[in-house]
């Protein structure tokens, strides 16, 4: 009777390995077909230490992409709250893959469909996902777009400004990509509630040659992170700038 406890003890282990293989399979075939342009070693670098000086808790980032990895992999460092939203199975599963191949836990990146309108979020799946955070303190605000990259309408209605604005209403730091764009651009403030509060730094990328990408670097001035800042931008030497202007945008 031992013998063949056993036996299907062993039996058993290698269908679970068999069964798991072939879902990493399945996962990778149902990964993203394209690729989106990258920020590059010295921005992850910089959004590495930015997490560290800040010693945030409570993360938001909506958009799962390659920032999931650096934020993961800093939430269990610091045993922080981290929280990934992704509409897209695609780039759901990428996030989960790697971060899995990592070793880092992949709870933490969610798929949230859309709206019926496919406009922003399911509200309510939305405020399900992130109710045991309720309210961040660091939030990389890089989604959701359309499966073509389109964010017009989306990122840019109201449902989505007041959402944002509500969970992330106590943020020291707030990222938001794509601010090249006058229609993301011009959420910034509204996503803030009180942008006074913040200073705004700018860094530009490249995805294409001659394709200007930007993004905006919110951080509340009586904060902690406001305090290292300077530091940390001297020690990467980082391009940040202030002063962007809405007319300098090369995209509606």
């Amino acid at each position: 009777m031992g013998a063949k406890l056993a036996f299907l003890s062993q039996r058993h282990r290698q269908f679970r390995s068999l069964a798991s293989q072939l879902w990493n399979y399945a996962e990778i075939a149902l990964l993203p077909t394209n690729a989106w342009g990258t920020k590059g070693f010295q921005f992850w670098t910089f959004l590495s230490l930015l997490l560290t000086k800040s010693n945030c808790l409570r993360i938001l980032e909506l958009g799962s992409g390659r920032s999931t990895i650096t934020l993961a992999e800093y939430a269990r460092f610091r045993q922080a709250r981290f929280v990934s939203i992704e509409t897209s199975r695609q780039w759901f599963n990428k996030a989960r893959f790697e971060l899995r191949m990592l070793r880092v836990s992949e709870d933490s990146v969610h798929l949230v469909d859309w709206d019926s309108s496919k406009t922003w979020y399911n509200v309510e799946l939305f405020h399900e996902t992130i109710r045991e955070v309720g309210n961040f303190d660091f939030a990389f605000i890089d989604g959701p777009n359309s499966t073509e990259g389109n964010s017009r309408g989306i990122r840019n209605n109201e449902v989505a400004l007041a959402e944002i604005q509500r969970c992330i209403r106590e943020a020291e730091v707030v990222i938001v990509d794509d601010v090249h764009r006058i229609h993301i651009f011009d959420t910034v403030d509204a996503m803030l509630g009180e942008p006074d509060q913040y200073e705004k730094w700018f860094y530009n990328y490249w995805e294409k040659p001659h394709y200007m990408n930007t993004l905006c670097i919110c951080i509340k001035k009586t904060s902690r992170t406001s305090a290292e800042f300077r530091e940390i931008q001297s020690i990467l030497e980082a391009p940040l700038y202030l002063g962007f202007k809405r007319e300098e945008c090369p995209e509606e």
